[in-house]
């Protein structure tokens, strides 16, 4: 963080932890949090937790570094050894149970989940994730109060982009639940910010049995989707799923 406020400061800093010694684990930790590398920044990691293997803040960003290289099973082994390095912090749980999530080990996922919210009920990411397993189990009137509990602690905060995901999963949720009516009012929201979910809006008002209203929104989603072809293939993609190719047609021909 420190780079990326004042990069100046922060080479200044790291050659002054350089200089006291080059090869300790805080040297090569901080080698690693600038090195723009996935795989470079793993080793260094590595070399660090090697050296220290209480090193929370290595463990911690080992474990996210496999995440972000799909290697789900060492980032939860990274994750087993976080949690008794700093046992009293929710990013621990949370990291050990997202792991397990992506593993499909629910159970343990939603024991540590929940753990980490027990530490801190107000991490957002948290609860977000919880909601997530349980729509994986099935749970969708727990996984809904999961996700309005994550946007009520991440809208317009720090934890924004997570606010969003969770309006969308909450919206998923009311289509599971047959409350058509919402899921087309907060689709029709976000398709406001993205374009993409307009095919959420149409989908919510034929589901809702609302045909003529599918394809005015299907008329709309035309106009307002990527004139590309991942665009027009959404489109192609709604009209035959709502058997509606002739309006498909016409909304091309309108432009």
């Amino acid at each position: 963080l420190l780079y990326l406020l004042n990069p100046v400061e922060a080479d200044t800093h790291f050659q002054e932890v350089q200089a006291i010694d080059a090869n300790s684990p805080d040297a090569v930790y901080l080698r690693a949090s600038i090195d723009p590398d996935p795989q470079r920044r793993k080793e260094l990691l590595k070399r660090v937790v090697a050296q220290d293997g209480k090193h929370g803040k290595a463990l911690d960003a080992l474990a996210w570094i496999h995440y972000q290289l799909k290697e789900f099973s060492e980032m939860r082994r990274v994750a087993k050894r976080l949690v008794p390095a700093k046992p009293n912090e929710a990013v621990s749980y949370f990291t050990l149970g997202t792991a397990e999530a992506l593993l499909n080990e629910f159970d343990a996922a939603i024991e540590d989940l929940m753990y980490a919210i027990q530490l801190d009920k107000d991490y957002a990411p948290a609860h977000y994730n919880l909601g997530r397993v349980r729509m994986a189990r099935g749970e969708i009137q727990l996984a809904s109060s999961d996700f309005q509990r994550c946007i009520s602690l991440a809208t317009g905060g720090r934890w924004g982009k997570t606010a969003h995901q969770a309006n969308v999963m909450a919206a998923v949720c009311k289509r599971v639940q047959g409350d058509f009516a919402g899921t087309y009012e907060d689709f029709k929201k976000l398709a406001h910010e993205e374009p993409v979910y307009r095919i959420y809006v149409v989908l919510a008002k034929n589901d809702g049995g609302d045909p003529e209203a599918a394809r005015a929104e299907l008329r709309e989603a035309a106009q307002n989707l990527p004139k590309d072809p991942w665009g027009e293939s959404l489109v192609r993609l709604l009209a035959g799923e709502l058997d509606l190719n002739d309006a498909c047609q016409r909304a091309k021909d309108e432009g």
